[in-house]
């Protein structure tokens, strides 16, 4: 019984793990549709109730469906931890305030000329909030439900009007259109996403075979370099050498350590080569989970960042002896490469602009620490804010649209955040969140450790 019980809910769970991973895909807007509910649903009840009035209007059902879109209003002051049960709360707000509600609605007030302009609105709501698969599969359940719950309080039978077969083609033929428009809104996304993705794995390709044949070759000389300059070592010391084929101490010292380095530096390529076609993937893992530090981070993606002279790496600002470094639960590796991308847009418009300085600090709040990536080139205009995070939107000349929404993942997946505020031709600010550690995950301090003799 078990096993049949796990067999049927598992392409439910299959099906609500996709719907959810498209939602997060789509970016929807949560907060606009949350602040348009807070105020249409108890505005038209008293638009109905004192300028116009209906033959029928619920105050609980709306007081329902304004209480169910406070939440994505506020989604901002929310806990981090809530944002995985965002998308189907989602769903379920959409199926609730529009095709049930104006379903059962459009119902009890006997398909009247209102109802139905207000039916057809809401039509169009769900074809621009909804992909294909959530309208395939929200809209027939609204409908129906909205269908049941008229029949449940209802004693009389569902009356059509004299002009349905009107209103029922003009709802066939949004539904159809709506559907044609979803399913190639769809396609086009996915098209971008497989051709990013072709062109990303044929230059992983290119990139990946000489990286290889290099390490093949260290694998050979790191077998020998060890007996070459013992070799050299023992030449030196028995004066076998003449002053030219003689090595400098701080070279040779160098040379001991050029292979790992060199053999370090490939296994970080390979490894940046598979962050960067990470972007074009719908779905991210925070990657190794480890206790790192921001210091060593931001350390790391400035020592490694390819800088196109020493003038544009003077343009960063970071003081380590003044800011406070902590730990977060994360992907080191991640991280470096978040700040690649902050740092690659950072230097583009500073660039753009001809002026501007970079500036990295951190701050410590109640819950979350905090790092902040300022630059003071030319700002974003407010109205492109609300979308710098959206997979494929860019404004810039050699962008992808893939960068901020690829950090965007990063963070959320590690159970932080990114957000950015900025003020038009002064600055642009990138606030990173990340969760405290909990006292039980603190590092402990060297000195505390008791020395065992």
């Amino acid at each position: 019984m078990h096993s049949n019980k796990n067999n049927f809910l598992l392409p439910v769970r299959n099906l609500l793990t996709k719907i959810s991973q498209q939602t997060e895909d789509a970016n929807p807007p949560y907060v606009g549709f949350g602040i348009f509910g807070l105020i249409t649903y108890p505005l038209y009840h008293l638009i109905w109730l004192l300028a116009t009035p209906q033959d029928y209007d619920s105050f609980i059902l709306r007081l329902i469906a304004t209480a169910l879109c406070l939440p994505l209003a506020f989604k901002n002051m929310l806990p981090k931890k809530l944002d995985k049960y965002l998308p189907i709360y989602w769903n379920l707000t959409l199926l609730y305030c529009l095709p049930f509600l104006f379903t059962f609605l459009l119902l009890k007030n006997d398909f009247s000329y209102t109802w139905a302009m207000n039916t057809m609105t809401a039509l169009v709501l769900c074809i621009l909030l909804l992909d294909l698969l959530q309208l395939s599969i929200l809209l027939p359940l609204g409908i129906v439900f909205g269908v049941l719950c008229y029949w449940l309080t209802t004693n009389n039978p569902i009356l059509l009007p004299p002009n349905y077969l009107i209103i029922a083609i003009a709802y066939s033929s949004i539904i159809i259109f709506g559907a044609l428009f979803a399913h190639r809104r769809n396609m086009i996304q996915k098209e971008k996403i497989n051709a990013m993705a072709a062109v990303g794995g044929s230059i992983a390709h290119e990139l990946r075979n000489p990286l290889l044949a290099i390490n093949t070759n260290l694998n050979g000389i790191k077998k020998y370099v060890p007996f070459l300059l013992t070799g050299y070592q023992k030449a030196n010391a028995n004066n076998l050498l003449e002053d030219k084929e003689k090595i400098r101490l701080d070279r040779f010292e160098v040379l001991l350590t050029a292979v790992d380095d060199i053999g370090a530096e490939i296994q970080y390529a390979n490894t940046m080569i598979n962050m960067l076609l990470l972007k074009v993937k719908p779905n991210i893992k925070s990657g190794e989970v480890a206790i790192c530090s921001i210091f060593d981070c931001v350390d790391d993606a400035l020592r490694r960042y390819p800088f196109n002279s020493a003038e544009q790496s003077k343009l960063i600002n970071w003081n380590m002896e003044v800011d406070k470094d902590f730990k977060f639960k994360g992907s080191q590796l991640l991280i470096i490469h978040v700040l690649f991308n902050l740092i690659k847009n950072a230097l583009y418009f500073v660039d753009d602009a001809g002026k501007g300085q970079i500036y990295i600090s951190t701050s410590a709040g109640k819950k979350n620490n905090t790092l902040h990536f300022k630059d003071t080139a030319k700002g974003i205009p407010a109205h492109i804010l609300p979308r710098l995070f959206t997979r494929f939107f860019t404004k810039t000349d050699t962008g992808t649209g893939l960068g901020l929404a690829f950090c965007k993942m990063v963070m959320t997946g590690m159970g932080g955040d990114i957000t950015c505020r900025s003020q038009e031709g002064e600055y642009t600010e990138f606030i990173l969140t990340f969760p405290k550690l909990d006292e039980a995950e603190q590092p402990v301090p060297l000195e505390n450790i008791e020395k065992v003799d």
